[in-house]
């Protein structure tokens, strides 16, 4: 009997090993530990950290401008394990980010090496791993986006299943919770369900099920949250930010549009708008016919803003990391993820066109930046279309592998 030899390829490629899921599974969960141990707690978004603090308080969160969830999760685990409740749940987000990625990636049909490969890609990704210690919604955003995408791609592989249709109408739910933008994503699982084996009653009896499933859930998070529903009402305030005619400026100059709408309302002559304000109804009438005026008024800067505006979701997000850095250079790197993604695809369609795979990524990224095309922009928002594309190049990637496998066995048998 021959003993049993274990190098780097045979862990690399079986995912039943353990020492598979040791670099799966450890990678992040070591890196999250050293970021929790050596950094510390910082709130680029600070009135998450308030209105969790509030949740703890009082059980509920009285704010109806911003998304609760995010809060909502952090309240929840501030009360269960206390002040390191935050760190935990921003490990928690890290790590299933990290296997979901390795999910959707398998789903897709990626070898197991190329699914961990790309699951690794997303553990070292800068703004993923310093979110461990960081109040803000970006972890969680990425999530629900990864699982968005998960539970569209087995809805493409397997149709009409029961399980799949609930998994995926509650996803969607908890997803529009946090970032009503990724409600942008429907035309794909309507697309799919249409298109899917069965009968047409089937179709609009599982499309009519997870569409009511998903207000469900929307309105159990906001109940849970708020206390009672509410809609998030910073629509007009994000609306207005990409519209007027200091947004080109502050875009190029702070990686950001928020700064614009004080400076409208100076122009205007009007106070300062706090966070509190935001909701205020009058103010979001003045933001939208601000922004609607804008538009008419300059059709042509409103053409020219759309490069700056992709410019600005898709730049390396080094604001806190000037000069040429550890830190920087690796979030340099990550940001050539989109670039990398469009010569894989590129070199897939000349070699053998794209697949029903590959239409649903393009037509998730589109759907996923149109939204930023029309209102705020941060580079923020590009974490979780990215992640998502790592996925895909692993899938892409592994199609390759095989089918040059399948040359090199056929020229060999000849």
């Amino acid at each position: 009997m021959k003993p049993i030899q274990i190098t780097a390829a045979s862990v690399f490629d079986n995912d039943r090993a353990p020492g598979y899921w040791i670099l799966l599974v450890g990678t992040p969960a070591f890196l999250a530990l050293a970021f929790a141990l050596i950094v510390p707690l910082t709130a680029p978004q600070p009135a998450y950290l308030r209105y969790a603090q509030e949740y703890v308080n009082t059980g509920h969160i009285a704010e109806t401008v911003f998304p609760m969830e995010y809060s909502w999760l952090a309240g929840l685990s501030i009360k269960a394990f206390g002040p390191s409740g935050l760190e935990l749940l921003g490990a928690a987000l890290y790590l299933l980010i990290t296997i979901s990625v390795w999910a959707l990636a398998r789903k897709g049909g990626a070898t197991a090496r190329n699914a961990l490969f790309a699951a690794l890609a997303a553990a070292i990704y800068p703004r993923l791993a310093e979110g461990v210690t960081k109040v803000w919604d970006v972890e969680l955003a990425v999530l629900l986006m990864v699982l968005l995408m998960f539970c569209t791609v087995s809805l493409l592989r397997h149709g009409l299943q029961p399980s799949r249709v609930f998994t995926l109408a509650v996803v969607f739910g908890l997803s529009i919770a946090q970032r009503s933008n990724l409600l942008m994503l429907f035309p794909l699982p309507l697309y799919f369900c249409f298109m899917s084996a069965g009968t047409w009653r089937r179709k609009m009896s599982a499309l009519v099920f997870g569409g009511v499933l998903s207000v469900l859930v929307l309105v159990a998070v906001n109940t849970l949250a708020h206390g009672s529903f509410f809609l998030s009402q910073n629509g007009p305030y994000n609306f207005v930010q990409g519209h007027n005619e200091f947004s080109s400026e502050v875009m190029l100059r702070e990686s950001t549009s928020e700064p614009s709408v004080q400076l409208i309302l100076s122009a205007d002559g009007m106070a300062p708008v706090d966070e509190a304000d935001e909701g205020d109804p009058t103010l979001q009438r003045y933001f939208v016919k601000r922004a609607f005026a804008y538009m008419r008024a300059h059709p042509m800067e409103e053409v020219k803003l759309i490069p700056v505006k992709i410019w600005t979701v898709f730049r390396p997000d080094v604001r806190l990391h000037r000069g040429l850095s550890p830190s920087s250079a690796l979030i340099v790197c990550m940001s050539l993820i989109l670039p990398a993604w469009l010569l894989v695809l590129l070199r897939k369609y000349a070699r053998t066109g794209f697949d029903s795979l590959d239409w649903t990524f393009i037509a998730a990224f589109a759907l996923y930046v149109l939204p930023f095309l029309l209102t705020a922009c941060d580079p923020r928002h590009q974490i979780p279309i990215e992640i998502c594309l790592l996925s895909h190049m692993a899938c892409m990637a592994g199609k390759s592998s095989r089918r040059a496998a399948l040359t090199v066995e056929t020229v060999g048998a000849t």
